[in-house]
C-alpha cells in the first residue's frame, strides 16, 4: 500500500476539555493556543470561553476531573482507554473508530486495506 492511501484517512488525536467534557482536536486546540500547563499536566479546551474558566479558577476543574471512565476500546490493541487520555480517531467509510494512539490508527489502517486489496504493502 502506498503512504498516500494511507494519507487518504484523517487521524485525528482527542481529549476531554475539563471545563465542558467535549472532545477537543489536540492539533486545532495547540494551533489556537487553547492549552494551558497545570500541576506537569497540559489541558486543551474546545474555546476560548473554557480556556478563560479554567485559567480563572483551575482548581475547580482539576478538582472535578473524573479518571477512570470508560471511554472505549482500542480496536487494535484492546487497550481501554479512559476519560482524560489521548484518543486516535479515523472516520472509515463513514464510521468512527477509536484507538489509544497514532501507531495503533495507522496500523489498523494499513492491515484493513490491505486486507481489502486497496493497495500493495
Amino acid at each position: 500500500m502506498s503512504i498516500d492511501t494511507i494519507k487518504n484517512f484523517d487521524i485525528e488525536i482527542t481529549r476531554s476539555d475539563p471545563v465542558c467534557g467535549m472532545d477537543v482536536s489536540l492539533e486545532k486546540a495547540l494551533t489556537k493556543h487553547l492549552f494551558h500547563i497545570y500541576g506537569h499536566k497540559e489541558y486543551i479546551f474546545c474555546s476560548s470561553e473554557c480556556f478563560n474558566d479554567f485559567e480563572n479558577d483551575p482548581h475547580r476543574y482539576v478538582s472535578e476531573e473524573i479518571y477512570g471512565e470508560m471511554a472505549g476500546v482500542c480496536e487494535l490493541c484492546g487497550k481501554e482507554m479512559r476519560t482524560g487520555e489521548d484518543i486516535a480517531t479515523a472516520m472509515i467509510k463513514g464510521e468512527m473508530h477509536k484507538f489509544c494512539c497514532p501507531t495503533c490508527a495507522s496500523v489498523y489502517l494499513k492491515d484493513n486495506l490491505k486486507l481489502k486489496g486497496e493497495g500493495n504493502v
